[in-house]
């Protein structure tokens, strides 16, 4: 046989074997649930029969059963340990009256006992092995007891907070198994769940004054009609404020439902109740419940309205409703702010009624991307977070046109001051995710919930996703768009979905290729960005900036009314559009914001006269959101006193914003009064940010200074530093940056002096950064060489935190700096125990009042806990060789900090020597401080002689203050904010 021959059968077979692997068949698992509520210790006891049908071509000899309830048992397991990266020190899964869990297990079929184990690294997991192999087309009756403890309602979504009840999650449940496999997996609260459809009856058995709300169809004729009472109560007319005690007597509520994947229930004495109903396109009626408390009764008083333009809405672009009831209920929830089960949400707290509006109809909504249209939520977040995101954007944008930041915020003074009242609610999606997207923190679409930071996973799954999904509809329009989601839906109802179907169904309902959809925007990081570059009569020349040839709208205007828009195809390089009109003086992409692309900025072309491209300046106070119609100068009145220079009032420009720009300025201009001089400073930032490296960023920052000095002196800097930024192999706790930072200043030995031949010298560091950024074990360790014409010194530094309570941390400083050769000539280069005080900031990175007093008056006792981070300066604390230091601090309370400072040095006589300093430190830990010391001890290891130097000869002279204005930058915030 010939060898291509042989190859093309092997494929084929393969092929062929492959496929039937992969042919779609869905399991069914029906419920039938006794369960009863003790209220007063907080216990569910019930028994679950579960009818578990084999629908695959495959023989079964186990099956994987959730006990979800079991996440909530301790610290170790996979919430625990998730819950610990956000809260160390949480101690709320550990101690009995708050945590949770499910026991009394014992599963049987037709009376004889199953084996079955715990997971063996998922005690909320367990095998139960079957009797017999389970055949294809086969079903099976398993039984088990159960017995929950509810957990604390503060820890996720099963829980109760007093005596109300959020009863999800909570009985024992097959794991799915479908063409993939099996798809058991812990309880987590970040990526949520995957389960198999079937039916349910389940009896719950409650104290009689409970009002009850849970998935399917009430079938108590008395209970209906208590509600129904209930609902015809308005809740002004309810004073439901003080509990009730549980009434001694019980009753027990028939709920089912068919083709559902999940059950869930809520609880509370004191629900008020409303009612209302929808009607679909189909002709059926939808009955509506809200059930919330008499605390919050105003927010929720128009809450069913919500409810059914939810249905309405996502009935009419995606596919009708099928169940009878719906219901959103208020309830203790930490995990997000709503959470959906099928025909029911839960909702927690929220600030006013457009948020509640928001929240109810994203959580309705899941009943389509959750409940009718199942998808692994825990795989493929986006399919069902990210598509139903979507849909919240088109209902609030579409109901509410003139919605914007400000509304969210409920407060239109403060939005306006903030600028943000030209926020839409698309544009609030999208600053969601663009500031980790702006800073090159982004992350691809379809990846499993576990693989994103912990701030993308919302911002990328919800809100880029929903972006990218709006962006899809614009471009194929409204009625193309719905006409696809109606045959994925019909096609797909009350099954399992994956991304192939997905893409399938917009495959079969257009032509046009969206590969630059499912394969670059869905499962790459690249971006899109068309520029416009000049026009000529009705032809605009475009260019495509970014990697990606997506679709892109262009827009003709004149007097701000859009004369013609037009939808482009993607393309390479740069192309003339024509706009079919001449009628226009300005030409957009995208004049509204409704699509994604990257840079805004431009976007915008004028028609005639200079500087086509350049957008109008304006000038704003303070900062802004950098608005794509203009550019944005923001200034901010500045002043500031220092004793050589006195009052120095100046104001301070820049472009500046929450969102990382390719390049930034910052430019202070003041005047000294007291000098005569013109002072202030300015920084030039580049920012350059690489796709496809192991090098992620590129910064390249600059910077020009100038201030008073003494004897008519001037301090003058000027300053590079180069820093590349590497991508974590490991995970996004990882920072890596290799740096080079080179200054050419003014000789502070020459102002000190009072030299007249004042000179400059130039330093040039080059080092590496590495941090740990989680927030359980952070850490910032950097190794540095620093070269001048006088000296060549390396410097080892590391910074550890370490939880030892919540709000209790001790922080551990190593520094150790050794000179190459003789050391510098001059006192301010030396190693010192003390931290920088100004004449010692040789490079003039930070500012002080009284830079050159030093330690004679108390006006010079300011400095900068870094280096040997002493407070104390004693006259032995120098060293021309080597000197290591270890300095401790512990937040006893917010700004009261113990501390105890060590080190051992080579002092200027050539003696070892051994330092120990202990004291109270006051404040903003290192940005504004005081330090009071006291103890302090020096000693010479040769002759174990004390050194005489006593802090309370002058005590006051020994009283550090650190104001670290460096650190009191809100632009460098952004760069602490993890991703």
């Amino acid at each position: 046989m010939r060898a291509k021959h042989f190859i093309a059968i092997l494929f084929l077979f393969f092929g062929i074997t492959t496929y039937a692997q992969k042919a779609y068949f869905q399991q069914e698992v029906n419920y039938t649930i006794h369960v009863n509520l003790n209220d007063q210790e907080h216990f569910l006891n019930g028994n679950v029969e579960m009818e578990y049908v084999n629908h695959s071509p495959d023989e079964l000899s186990f099956i994987w059963i959730h006990l979800w309830p079991n996440a909530y048992a301790s610290n170790e397991t996979a919430l625990g340990k998730e819950q610990l990266k956000s809260s160390p020190f949480s101690t709320v899964l550990e101690r009995e009256e708050t945590r949770g869990y499910i026991d009394s297990l014992n599963f049987t079929s037709d009376s004889k006992t199953l084996n079955w184990e715990f997971h063996p690294k998922h005690s909320d997991i367990c095998k139960v092995v079957l009797p017999n192999s389970l055949k294809p087309g086969a079903s099976i009756k398993i039984n088990t007891p159960f017995r929950v403890k509810i957990p604390d309602g503060d820890i996720s979504r099963l829980g109760h907070s007093k005596q109300t009840y959020s009863i999800t999650q909570w009985y024992p449940k097959p794991a799915v198994y479908d063409q993939y496999g099996w798809h058991e997996m812990p309880y987590l609260d970040m990526g949520e769940f995957f389960s198999e459809f079937g039916s349910f009856d389940v009896y719950i058995t409650v104290p009689e004054n409970y009002r009850v709300a849970a998935t399917g169809i009430l079938h108590n004729e008395n209970e209906k009609a208590w509600l129904d009472s209930l609902a015809t109560i308005h809740p002004e007319d309810q004073d439901l404020e003080k509990t009730a005690p549980s009434a001694s007597k019980t009753k027990t509520l028939h709920f089912s439902e068919n083709r559902v994947h999940d059950f869930a229930w809520f609880a509370d004495k004191n629900y008020h109740v409303q009612k209302s109903k929808v009607t679909l396109s189909d002709g059926n009626d939808v009955t509506t419940w809200t059930f919330f408390s008499d605390k919050n009764k105003k927010t929720w008083m128009d809450a069913t309205s919500y409810v059914n333009d939810a249905i309405s809405y996502y009935s009419k672009w995606n596919g009708n409703y099928p169940y009878q009831n719906c219901t959103a209920v208020e309830g203790p929830l930490t995990a997000g702010g709503g959470m959906e089960y099928p025909g029911i949400t839960v909702i927690g707290e929220v600030d006013n009624t457009l948020q509640l509006e928001e929240v109810i109809m994203h959580e309705v909504g899941h009943n389509w991307f959750y409940g009718f249209l199942a998808s692994n939520e825990r795989r493929y977040p986006y399919m069902d977070e990210g598509v139903n995101s979507a849909n919240e954007q088109r209902y609030m944008t579409t109901k509410y046109p003139n919605y914007t930041l400000s509304n969210y915020l409920n407060n239109e003074k403060l939005g306006h001051l903030l600028g943000v009242d030209k926020v839409s609610y698309r544009q609030l999606k999208e600053l969601m995710y663009s500031l980790n997207e702006k800073r090159n923190y982004d992350q691809p679409i379809n990846l499993h919930s576990v693989d994103y930071t912990e701030n993308n996973y919302g911002s990328i799954v919800y809100s880029k996703s929903a972006n990218m999904f709006n962006h899809l509809r614009q471009y194929l329009g409204n009625d193309v768009y719905d006409s696809i989601f109606h045959s994925y839906y019909n096609k797909n109802v009350f099954q399992h979905v994956y991304p192939s179907d997905l893409e399938t169904a917009f495959k079969e309902g257009t032509d046009k290729n969206l590969d630059w959809f499912f394969r670059d925007w869905l499962e790459t990081t690249k971006h899109s960005d068309y520029a416009l570059k000049k026009s000529k009569g009705s032809q605009v020349l475009v260019r495509n900036s970014g990697p990606v040839n997506s679709p892109f709208l262009v827009e003709a205007v004149q007097d701000s009314v859009v004369t013609a828009q037009k939808w482009v195809d993607g393309f390479d390089g740069k192309q003339w559009v024509d706009l079919g009109t001449t009628n226009y003086d300005h030409v957009y992409i995208d004049k509204d914001n409704k699509t994604y692309d990257f840079d805004r900025h431009n976007n915008y072309l004028k028609a005639s006269g200079l500087c086509k491209k350049t957008e109008p300046v304006k000038f704003k106070f303070g900062t802004g959101l950098d608005f794509t119609d203009q550019t944005e100068v923001y200034y901010v009145p500045f002043a500031t006193y220092t004793v050589p220079g006195g009052f120095m009032p100046g104001i301070k420009f820049h472009n500046k914003t929450p969102f990382q720009k390719k390049v930034e300025y910052d430019i202070t201009p003041m005047y000294s009064f007291k000098s005569d001089l013109f002072a202030g400073s300015g920084k030039l930032n580049f920012f350059i940010p690489l796709q496809s490296s192991f090098i992620r960023n590129i910064y390249l920052n600059t910077t020009a200074l100038q201030y008073a000095a003494i004897y008519d002196h001037t301090i003058q800097k000027l300053g590079a530093k180069l820093k590349l930024e590497f991508r974590d192999p490991v995970n996004n706790n990882h920072e890596f940056f290799f740096y080079s930072n080179a200054t050419y200043a003014t000789r502070i030995e020459d102002i000190t002096y009072n030299n007249s031949d004042s000179d400059f010298n130039f330093y040039l560091n080059n080092g590496f950064q590495y941090k740990n950024i989680s927030e359980r074990f952070p850490m910032d360790i950097f190794a540095d060489i620093e070269n001048t014409s006088d000296f060549t010194r390396i410097t080892f530094n590391a910074d550890f935190k370490i939880g030892i309570a919540r709000n209790k941390d001790l922080f551990i400083h190593f520094n150790s700096r050794n000179f190459i050769g003789e050391g510098p000539r001059y006192m301010f280069y030396r190693n010192q125990l003390m931290g920088t005080n100004g004449v010692t900031d040789y490079k003039y990175d930070n500012i002080f009042y009284d830079r050159f007093k030093g330690s004679a008056k108390f006006n010079g006792n300011q400095f900068i806990n870094d280096g040997g981070g002493f407070s104390v300066s004693s006259p032995e604390g120098f060293s021309n060789s080597w000197m290591n230091s270890l300095n401790l601090s512990y937040s006893l309370t917010n700004v009261i900090r113990p501390y105890i400072n060590t080190a051992i040095y080579e002092s200027l006589a050539k003696d070892t020597r051994f330092a120990c300093e202990a004291g109270i430190r006051l404040g903003i830990r290192d940005i504004a401080e005081v330090y009071f010391p006291l103890y302090y001890t020096n000693t010479d290891f040769g002759s174990a002689n004390e050194d005489t130097y006593n802090i309370y000869d002058n005590y006051k002279l020994n009283i550090r203050f650190m104001l670290n204005i460096n650190k009191m930058n809100l632009f460098d915030l952004r760069n602490m904010i993890p991703y």
